[in-house]
């Protein structure tokens, strides 16, 4: 089995098992998951055991390379799997605001923006802070040059985008 990583410092991984992401948009050279695979999502051995009945694993593993990063933990190790349901190639740009909103984008009901989260170093603690745009496509190209590299959005390259479904 497969893994795929969503990036935990906006809150990526999260919005999968929320389910209000339900779209990724990858920059492949060739299309990586098939339609109706299933992939692990990935997480460390703290995030996929904590508050669950195989939670005392983790005295177990502590002090292995997987314990906070999930890099290191096989994907029959992950809790969490998606399904993908479809697969297309498209322009980065082409992505229409219906499918930002499936990408983890969110609307601002008082404010009447759309925005993503992302964490921040403040100055004790880590702050969780949303970065706010006038429309979906505005806050997704600030969300893709985040996690992608200053430019991707600009650079409109063509990608893989996978349409999947949580199944646990």
């Amino acid at each position: 089995m497969k893994k795929i990583m969503f990036n935990d410092r906006y809150h990526l991984t999260e919005a999968v098992l929320e389910k209000y992401k339900r779209q990724t948009r990858r920059i492949e050279s060739r299309q990586r998951y098939q339609v109706g695979e299933v992939v692990a999502v990935a997480m460390s051995y703290w995030d996929n055991f904590i508050g669950t009945p195989e939670g005392e694993r983790l005295f177990c593993l502590s002090g292995t390379a997987g314990m906070h990063n999930k890099m290191f933990v096989k994907a029959d190790e992950m809790r969490h799997k998606i399904r993908i349901t479809k697969a297309w190639r498209e322009n980065l740009q082409d992505i229409s605001n219906e499918d930002c909103l499936a990408e983890g984008i969110c609307y601002d009901e008082d404010r009447q923006e759309y925005f993503f989260f992302e964490n921040h170093e403040g100055e004790f603690v880590m702050e969780t802070r949303r970065i706010y745009s006038s429309t979906p496509q505005g806050a997704y190209s600030l969300l893709i040059d985040k996690v992608s590299g200053k430019g991707t959005w600009e650079s409109n390259p063509e990608v893989t985008a996978y349409e999947f479904e949580l199944l646990s």
